[in-house]
């Protein structure tokens, strides 16, 4: 797993549509790993307040591993923020290439039109 460059932090803004033209490099880092943090523990809080070991899967899973992260962990408590890893001291890294930077597109199936002629 690699470390995140600034282009991949710029990306995750870029995903929650913050304004980063103004911000230094550090800023940039700090506010795209709270937007993370905060993402994540409002969708645990969500998804199912009952069994939050199922909402800390399922949220994890939409917020961070699509987004081809990954994180050596979180808290929610006072003020949600990741965790550092103990051998790399990062919060976050790379599965793949690259960080998903807007979400996928779906496509609108289009009616053929031979149907409407029979």
């Amino acid at each position: 797993m690699a470390a995140l460059s600034y282009g991949d932090y710029k990306a995750i803004l870029r995903f929650y549509d913050i304004d980063y033209s103004r911000m230094k490099n550090k800023q940039v880092k700090t506010i795209a790993e709270s937007a993370l943090a905060n993402k994540l523990c409002r969708c645990i809080k969500k998804v199912d307040p009952k069994d939050e070991s199922r909402s800390i899967g399922i949220c994890t899973d939409s917020v961070i591993r699509k987004k081809g992260l990954s994180i050596s962990g979180f808290t929610c408590k006072k003020k949600p923020r990741l965790k550092t890893n103990r051998k790399t001291k990062k919060k976050l890294s790379k599965i793949g290439k690259r960080v998903q930077s807007k979400p996928a597109k779906r496509r609108k199936k289009n009616k053929s039109k031979t149907r409407n002629k029979r």
